[in-house]
């Protein structure tokens, strides 16, 4: 979100918009509201990057359900072949490089979030995620889990902790090999005194 980016991504300890089924779902329980968020973005080397978020409260600033799929592809990518025994591309008659077929590079992320309010000042949350890849003629899929919370230590200071990616990895259907996603441990806190000052 425009938000989360404009303060640099420092936004596990605050999460109260949409986006913070990404940055801290912990605070999704307290919504009162459904939200929704969408983004999308044009990187560079042909990237792509689209996300998804809603929240949906149950029971209002208590608990609440999050979904979101984040899409992360290259597309339209050339396949070249070499000459057998060289690393000498195949080209056509006019000695251009010859181009086979066109392929993506995809890596697709569903993530099912529930939040709480576990005390009067603690918010936490689970996530349960499904991971899918795309590489030219071959597929991965894999599994992962967040863990998260949110302490709101007086009416205006609010702490932040956030596991991603606990035991995640994916495993390519054309051998056992498992690639592991990275553990992501983040911490953050916010301040809202200053508004009192204005």
């Amino acid at each position: 979100g425009a938000r989360a980016l404009g303060m640099g991504g420092a936004f596990t300890g605050l999460a109260d918009d949409a986006t913070a089924v990404f940055y801290n779902p912990a605070g999704i329980s307290a919504f009162e509201d459904n939200q929704i968020h969408a983004s999308h973005a044009s990187l560079s080397f042909d990237r792509n990057f689209n996300y998804v978020a809603m929240a949906f409260p149950v029971k209002k600033g208590e608990t609440a359900w999050g979904l979101s799929y984040t899409r992360f592809s290259v597309d339209g990518i050339p396949e070249t072949r070499v000459v057998n025994g060289t690393n000498t591309p195949i080209t056509d008659a006019a000695g251009n490089v010859q181009i086979f077929s066109l392929f993506d590079d995809i890596e697709d992320n569903f993530v099912v979030s529930y939040a709480w309010k576990a005390t009067e000042k603690m918010r936490v949350r689970a996530n349960a995620r499904l991971l899918h890849a795309e590489l030219f003629r071959q597929e991965a899929n894999g599994q992962g889990l967040d863990l998260s919370m949110l302490y709101q230590v007086n009416k205006d200071l609010r702490l932040g902790f956030s596991a991603r990616d606990l035991a995640s990895g994916i495993r390519w259907n054309f051998s056992q090999h498992r690639d592991i996603v990275p553990f992501t441990l983040t911490a953050g806190a916010s301040l809202r005194g200053w508004k009192d000052a204005i």
